[in-house]
C-alpha cells in the first residue's frame, strides 16, 4: 500500500483527508482511497497499471472535493464573458469571441470540456469544404482555433475550475499546415493593379497598403492622428494596436506622403465608410472585387477572400523590402512580426540579396 508521500510529491493532498493510492492483491490496476466533503470513505478504481496516470486521475479527485467545498462555480456562460472581458483590450478580440462561440455552443457545462469534444469540434471543420470542393478551413486555421480554445481553458484552470488544459497534446493530432511561399505581386502585376485600382476609384488604399504592408485591420482603423508629419521628409504612421497588442511605427514612403499630404485632416478616419465611420468588412471586399477580377492572381486559391486578397499586398511590401536589401531584423519590426521566423519567409523568396554577400565570401 502507498502512503502520502506519493500524493505529496504529487501535490494533490490538500483538500483530501486520509487519502492513499494503493494496488489490491486481485487487481493490476492502482486504487484510491480517501474521504469526501461529506465524511464518507470512497473507493476508485484508477482504470491504469501506470504509476504516473494514476497519479494524474487523484488530481482529479482531488479538484474534484475541492470544488465541492467551496460550492457552487459560476455558469460556463458567466465564464466566457468573464474572460472575454480580461481580454477586451486585445486586437484579436473579436476572432477569439467568433472561435469559442462556435466551439462553446456545443458545450453544455464544464464537464464537456474534454479533449475528446475538443478534437470532435476541430474534426466537424477540418471535414467542412467550399464549392470548389477544397477545405474551408486549412491547418493553421485549425490551429488558431485550437490555440483560442486552450486559452479558455488555461483560464479556467487558474481559477481552479479545471484540474487540467484539456487541450495539452492535442496540436500533434492536427494535420500539419502545408509552409508554401508567400504570393506576391509582380513588377507587371504591380503596375496593372495600380491602374486598375486608380480607374476603380480605390487608389489610396491599394497604394497605402503597397507601400506600408499593413494589414487590412490596421488599415480600418487608421486615422489621421496616427500620421506624424516632419518637415525633415521622415514622416512616420504610427500604428497604436496591432495583431500582437504591441503597436509599431512605420516609415511614410516619400510616394505615399506626397498622395495623403493634400488630403490630410487633424482627425478622423483615413479611409471613410458609407455612413462616415470606419470601412466595414462588406465595403473593403467591394473596393477589392475590380482588381481580384482582372489580376489572376488574386482569383487562385488562397486570395479569394477579402481577408487573404488585402494580405497580398501586404506580402508584395515585404517581397519588395527585402529584395531591396532590408536587414530582416528590421523588416520583422517594420511589418510587425512576433517571431523573426515569419519574416524569413520573404528572404527566401527573395535570394537575389544573397548575391553580394557570395561574391564577396
Amino acid at each position: 500500500m502507498e502512503d502520502l508521500v506519493l500524493l505529496k510529491k504529487a501535490g494533490v493532498t490538500h483538500g483530501v483527508t486520509q487519502g492513499c493510492l494503493y494496488k489490491r492483491s486481485k487487481s493490476r490496476f492502482w486504487w484510491y482511497k480517501y474521504v469526501d466533503e461529506t465524511g464518507k470513505k470512497r473507493y476508485v478504481s484508477l482504470k491504469t497499471t501506470h504509476k504516473r496516470i494514476a497519479l494524474k486521475a487523484v488530481a482529479r479527485i482531488q479538484h474534484n472535493v475541492n470544488l465541492a467545498r467551496k460550492g457552487p462555480i459560476e455558469p460556463l456562460k458567466k465564464s466566457l464573458d468573464n474572460f472575454f472581458e480580461t481580454r477586451k483590450n486585445m486586437a484579436n478580440l473579436r476572432t477569439l469571441k467568433c472561435q469559442l462561440g462556435k466551439y462553446i455552443d456545443n458545450v453544455n457545462n464544464y464537464d464537456d470540456l474534454s479533449k475528446a469534444s475538443i478534437l470532435e469540434f476541430l474534426d466537424s471543420l477540418a471535414v467542412q469544404t467550399q464549392k470548389n470542393g477544397s477545405p474551408k478551413f486549412a491547418p493553421s486555421t485549425l490551429r488558431s482555433y485550437l490555440s483560442s480554445i486552450s486559452a479558455f481553458c488555461r483560464y479556467l484552470q487558474k481559477r481552479d475550475i479545471l484540474p487540467d488544459n484539456p487541450c495539452s497534446g492535442l496540436r500533434s493530432e492536427l494535420p500539419q499546415p502545408v509552409k508554401t511561399p508567400p504570393r506576391f505581386l509582380n513588377d507587371r502585376e504591380y503596375d496593372i493593379t495600380l491602374r486598375l485600382a486608380r480607374r476603380a476609384g480605390i487608389y489610396l488604399p491599394v497604394f497605402t497598403a503597397l507601400k506600408t504592408g499593413m494589414r487590412m485591420s490596421e488599415m480600418r482603423r487608421m486615422e489621421w492622428g496616427h500620421v506624424q508629419w516632419r518637415k525633415d521628409d521622415k514622416s512616420l504612421i504610427i500604428i497604436p494596436k496591432d495583431k500582437s497588442s504591441r503597436g509599431r511605427t512605420i516609415p511614410l514612403h516619400p510616394d505615399l506622403a506626397m498622395v495623403l499630404e493634400p488630403l490630410r485632416k487633424k482627425n478622423g478616419p483615413v479611409f471613410k465608410g458609407q455612413k462616415g465611420g470606419f470601412v466595414g468588412d462588406k465595403q473593403w471586399q467591394d473596393l477589392l472585387a475590380p482588381i481580384q477580377k482582372w489580376v489572376p492572381k488574386f482569383k487562385r486559391s488562397g486570395h479569394s477572400g477579402v481577408g487573404t486578397g488585402w494580405h497580398l499586398f501586404r506580402h508584395t511590401f515585404g517581397y519588395r523590402m527585402a529584395a531591396a536589401g532590408t536587414p530582416i531584423p528590421v523588416l520583422k519590426e517594420i511589418m510587425g512580426h512576433s517571431d523573426i521566423s515569419t519574416t524569413m519567409i520573404y528572404a527566401r523568396v527573395s535570394p537575389d540579396v544573397w548575391y553580394d554577400e557570395i561574391n564577396n565570401a
